[in-house]
This record gives C-alpha cells, sequence and structure tokens, in this order.
C-alpha cells in the first residue's frame, strides 16, 4: 500500500519552525504550575546526577565491538552521558537557580567532543574493520542515536537559551555548529538506507530519526538554518514518513512487535506532532484510519501485569505508557488509548514515571508538562477484544482466564524469528508457553549468522522441528554453546523453518466467535522441504475451558513438537503407550493433555543472558513431544 498523508499536509505551506508546546526556562507560567510533588521527584533526580562523575569514554570502548562483537560496555557509557544530562535540565527548568547550569554544560560540551554520535555498531557508512569503530568525521553517519544526541543537545541548548545567552554567545554558536556538521548537512546531503528508496519496507529507524532531526531543526533560532532548508527537510522528510507508513496494513499491526511501539508508532505519532506544532495541519493525517490503528494496536497486545504478546526481538516487558501514549490518543480522538495510557501511567512507581534511563528529553519533558491532566484523565475500564491482524497473520483471542496468540505470517519481519505458526499463551495473565524474546545485541544479532542464536530458531519457539529419525533431535546440555551453522543443522538432519517472505504459513483462516476463536493454517512452506508436504495447525481459545493446538502431518521425516514454558513442567502421566493422552504438569498453573504422542522428554533453557533475564527471573523449558504418527492434539487448561 502506498500512501501520500504527510506529503500532502505539507506541501501547501511554508514552514514556521515554531515549537509552541516546548517552553524554554524563562516561561515560568508552564514550569511554576507543575505539581509540588512532581517538582520534588524532578529535582531529586537532578542532585543525584549533580553528585555523578560523567563516564569517560575512550576510543578503545569504541574499538571493542569490531574486536569482540560486544556493543554494551560502549553504549552503556554513552547512554548515561545522556541520562545524566536530561535529570539535570530538568532539574534546572524546575529549580530555576542556576545550580545545575555548569554541569549541564559539561555534560554537552563532553558529547560535542565525543568522535561520533553513531555508535560504533550502526557506522555502516565506512569499511569493515577497525574504521567502522573510529568513524570517519568528514561524513557524519546518522543513526539512530545520532540523531537522538541532536535532538538531546538541541533541546537543552533551547531550553536554556535564556541563561546560556547571559553567559556567552559562543556556547550556542558551539552548539549550533557541531549540530550543523553531524545533522544537519548530512540529512540535506547524502542519502541513508533509512530514508527510504521507494521499494524497500522501513522500520522504526526511519519514524525515530526523523522525530529527533524536527527536534533539532525546529529549536534553532532563526537565521541558524534558512527557510529553503527547512523546506527541504520538511519534503525529505515527509517522503521517509510516508514510505515508513506504507510498511503498514490498514490494521496498524506493528510487525516489529509490542516493544517496538515506542520506537515506531510512537515516534511516528512524535513526527506528525511535531510538524503540527511547526504550523502544518496534521489532523486530517491523524483522523485517518491507519493512524488510529498503528496508535491502538499497542492496547491490543495488552496481556496485564505490565505484559503484553510479544514476537520478534521484543519481551514481554514492552515498556511502560507514558505522555506519548496520551497524547497520541488525543491527537486521534482515541478515548480507549488515552485512557490506557493515562491509566498505566497513574497505576506506575515515581520512578517509573520518572523513566530515568530514558534518553530523549523531550519525553521527560511531555511526561513533566502533562502529568498532572494524565492523573485527572477518566479511566475507562473497557477490556480489549478478541482481535485478528491480517496484515501479519496474528490472532489474539482472550476470555477471562486465557490470552492466547497465534502467528501465520510469514519469517520476514523486522527483527524477525522463525516463528511462523507458533504460539503464545497466558493465564491468569501468567506466562504459560511463552516466546523467549531474543538475547543481548552483539555484533552477530545483526550479522548473516544472526540464526545461529538458539532464540531466533523454531526449534525454541513452539513449533515442530522435522528431523530424518526420532533418535536425532537431541536434548542441549549448554546452550551457551548456542545453535549449530546452517550447514551443521543440515548434518545433523535437523530441519527448522528458514527466515525470508517465501518461508511463510499458507491456507490461512481466522475466525473471532463469542464461543471460541480460531487461527488455522499450513506451515509446511516456511521449513522449504520437500518431504514436508503439509503441516496444518489449528489453534483455539474454547472460551470459558481450555486452549487446543491440532497438528496434522503430511511427510516422510520424524516429527517433534516444542513448546517452551516458564514455569518447570513435570510428566505425570506417560500414557502413550496404552492409548490414553500424556498429561503434563506445567508448575501450578496449568495442564497439558497430549494425544497421539510418544513420551515426551524435557529440556532446561539456562537464562544467563542479561536481556533474558530481566523478564524471565529463573530458568525455563522446552518440552519434547515426539509425535507418534500423523495427527497430534493438546489440550491445555
Amino acid at each position: 500500500m502506498s500512501v501520500t498523508l504527510v506529503k500532502n499536509a505539507v506541501k501547501s505551506r511554508t514552514c514556521s519552525a515554531k515549537m509552541i508546546n516546548i517552553p524554554d526556562i524563562s516561561k515560568r507560567e508552564y514550569w511554576d504550575k507543575i505539581p509540588a510533588d512532581l517538582k520534588e521527584k524532578l529535582v531529586k533526580a537532578g542532585e543525584e546526577s549533580l553528585q555523578k562523575q560523567w563516564s569517560v569514554i575512550l576510543i578503545t570502548d569504541r574499538l571493542e565491538f569490531a574486536r569482540t562483537g560486544n556493543r554494551v560496555h560502549y553504549e552503556d557509557k554513552s547512554f548515561s552521558r545522556r541520562q545524566m544530562l536530561c535529570d539535570l535540565v530538568m532539574a534546572e527548568l524546575i529549580e530555576n537557580k542556576g545550580r545545575f547550569t555548569d554541569k549541564i554544560l559539561e555534560g554537552i560540551f563532553l558529547m560535542l567532543e565525543e568522535i561520533s554520535w553513531c555508535h560504533p555498531a550502526h557506522d555502516i557508512g565506512v569499511p569493515k574493520g577497525y574504521a567502522e569503530a573510529i568513524a570517519d568525521t568528514k561524513e557524519p553517519v546518522i543513526d539512530l542515536f545520532a540523531a537522538e544526541t541532536g535532538a538531546d543537545i538541541a533541546l537543552a541548548e533551547y531550553h536554556m537559551r535564556p541563561v546560556f545567552n547571559k553567559m556567552s554567545p559562543f556556547i550556542s554558536e558551539n552548539i549550533n555548529e557541531s549540530l550543523r556538521k553531524r545533522i544537519i548537512d548530512p540529512y540535506l546531503s547524502r542519502f541513508f538506507w533509512w530514508m527510504g528508496d521507494g521499494r524497500s519496507k522501513l522500520i522504526n529507524w526511519t519514524v525515530w530519526i526523523i522525530q529527533n532531526i524536527f527536534l533539532t531543526v525546529f529549536t534553532r533560532p532563526e537565521g541558524i538554518i534558512s527557510t529553503n532548508e527547512t523546506q527541504e527537510i520538511i519534503s525529505k522528510s515527509a517522503d521517509s514518513i510516508d514510505q515508513f507508513i506504507s510498511g503498514y496494513g490498514e490494521d496498524g499491526c506493528c510487525d516489529e512487535g509490542a516493544q517496538y511501539y515506542g520506537h515506531a508508532g510512537l515516534c511516528l505519532w512524535g513526527c506528525l506532532w511535531l510538524l503540527n506544532d511547526a504550523g502544518y495541519d496534521m489532523s486530517p493525517v491523524f483522523n485517518e484510519p491507519i493512524i488510529k490503528n498503528i496508535g491502538n494496536y499497542i492496547v491490543k497486545m495488552y496481556i496485564g501485569n505490565n505484559l503484553y504478546i510479544n514476537y520478534a526481538d521484543c519481551s514481554p516487558l514492552a515498556g511502560l505508557r507514558s505522555a506519548r501514549d496520551y497524547l497520541f490518543g488525543k491527537a486521534c480522538s482515541d478515548t480507549s488509548l488515552s485512557s490506557f495510557a493515562a491509566n498505566d501511567y497513574r497505576n506506575q512507581t515515581w520512578e517509573e514515571k520518572l523513566q530515568r534511563s530514558e534518553n530523549n528529553l523531550w519525553y521527560h519533558v511531555l511526561m513533566a508538562l502533562n502529568h498532572k491532566e494524565m492523573l485527572e484523565y477518566p479511566v475507562q475500564n473497557i477490556p480489549p477484544q478478541d482481535t485478528w491482524f491480517e496484515s501479519t497473520g496474528t490472532m489474539i483471542a482472550r476470555d477471562d482466564t486465557y490470552t492466547f496468540a497465534a502467528k501465520a505470517g510469514n519469517n520476514a519481519d523486522s527483527h524477525n524469528h522463525n516463528d511462523t505458526g507458533s504460539i503464545t499463551l497466558y493465564k491468569s495473565k501468567a506466562p504459560l508457553l511463552i516466546d523467549l524474546g531474543v538475547q543481548t545485541y552483539t555484533k552477530k544479532t545483526f550479522s548473516d549468522k544472526r540464526y545461529e542464536l538458539f532464540a531466533m530458531q523454531s526449534q525454541y519457539h513452539n513449533l515442530p522441528t522435522f528431523h530424518e529419525s526420532k533418535a536425532s533431535i537431541a536434548i542441549k546440555e549448554n546452550l551457551e554453546k548456542e545453535a549449530e551453522s546452517a550447514s551443521k543443522r543440515e548434518q545433523s538432519g535437523i530441519i527448522m523453518e528458514l527466515d525470508g517472505s517465501e518461508y511463510k504459513a499458507t491456507e490461512v483462516s481466522c475466525i473471532l466467535g463469542d464461543n471460541d476463536s480460531s487461527l488455522e493454517m499450513n506451515i509446511a512452506k516456511a521449513f522449504d522441504d520437500e518431504r514436508i508436504k503439509s503441516y496444518k495447525r489449528a489453534a483455539t481459545l474454547f472460551k470459558g475451558s481450555h486452549v487446543e493446538i491440532h497438528d496434522v502431518y503430511e511427510g516422510s521425516l520424524s516429527c517433534t513438537l516444542s513448546f517452551i514454558s516458564y514455569e518447570k513442567p513435570e510428566i505425570i502421566s506417560a500414557g502413550a503407550d496404552n492409548g490414553k493422552a500424556v498429561k503434563i504438569m506445567i508448575g501450578d498453573l496449568g495442564v497439558m493433555d497430549i494425544f497421539g504422542c510418544d513420551t515426551p522428554l524435557i529440556e532446561t533453557i539456562p537464562i544467563n543472558d542479561k536481556r533474558l533475564a530481566i523478564m524471565w527471573k529463573h530458568n525455563c523449558y522446552r518440552i519434547l513431544i515426539p509425535m507418534s504418527d500423523k495427527e497430534i492434539r493438546v489440550e491445555i487448561r
């Protein structure tokens, strides 16, 4: 689907480049009316950062990614600077006594001295090797974090400009020069893949970066960026935003998953909101069904207890709702989204409301300015309904006990895992059958070796795995060694799903009903092996009763089903030999009755990775269920 929503909205007007909804420190009518308890918390956060030392970033910190693939050590140091800057600016905006000003200047100028704002993992504009860590200062690369750093520095200067101008005119001059060199000129003169070529599908990078470029551009004083340059930036960005929107189906489903909604859907809102502030009327765009659906997607993915349906690289902990979600709902006249966001915000602790790990200063400003309104917004206790996202082949079905998701689609999603046909199940808002998510990002994560990582593979989702003999699917004793390479997988005779748009579900049918909701599909094509002629799966929630997975297989290979659980499974009855159901208890949460299988095996999945451990506080488990014939039925209660 090709759209021109934003291009049509901006083509007939000259930008005024005024940010009427972002008051600087001199606009005391905004900052003084913030509730006293929030003021106290913001000043306290600033005082804590006032006592901290700025991180020291060495060139060897950048080299580490090229040498070992580790990106976390550099990123931790980089992010800590930006987080401290946010704390300090917010505290000074509230207090307005100059106590935090020197420390703010230290942070800004430390960032101005960084060799690059682009992280080594993203510096794709240079040859492979150490150069990608050192960076080419003559041709700065704009990645997610370069754009966000530019926005943070630009906003800090904008908010503090009345103070800085009294200190020295060269503060803002230095900042403007650096923003020109690292953000404005590269954006105007160069092409980056996230801008869109009119053919490739765009991801969160597009709107995340453009939102931050708008924050940089629209906060510059008159004369720093010419009217023609501003118009060119608006026109170029409008085309990219429209290409990003075109990658969505009309149902608004984010194929990157709920955790990326904050960088995809909400940054789209940010782009449109900032254009509206700059003088363009975005109300027709916000009223478009596709934009409303992109916004409301996060409501439909919610389980409860701060958990969301997850797939791809996402965790069930998809983030806390904030002023951005709330304002997206208001812009679209979607009271369900605004109420959902406001209610989530109301229930957060002070630590959660402040979101001090968030690097974007604008988000903190929006929180402070909308805090009181969100606390007072009327609550709508409307439970999410069953949902069918046809664009991604994702069904979510619910009753008073279960939240059940099944995914058809294909294996070419952004941040893809090979998970076509997989399911997830929550009972009483607790994880019963899960999608693990992704390990800590390294160089390998976004390389041609991505699918050597076990969490990306179909055999570590709730899916079948095929093999040449029943003995060939062995339990792995040490996942730290990860999985075999593609060539070794072929040699071992294990057949898993492959990545790419051609590896997909066919014969897809979804029916949502009052008594039951089901998704049926044939996932044989996802494996691309002629020995797998058909594999039909019907995934059904019988409301008020149970969930059923009914698989029918045609082919010459042996088949073993994998189910991933969070609670420890125990085989209660291995009745396969006498024709009875195999019964497996999953902790104290649920029970599986399995018909048509041989005796299952249980594998422990150690949770040693820091990113996985954020959600999964103890080991997880893989239940391996050999299919005894060509049909298997699993009832889960």
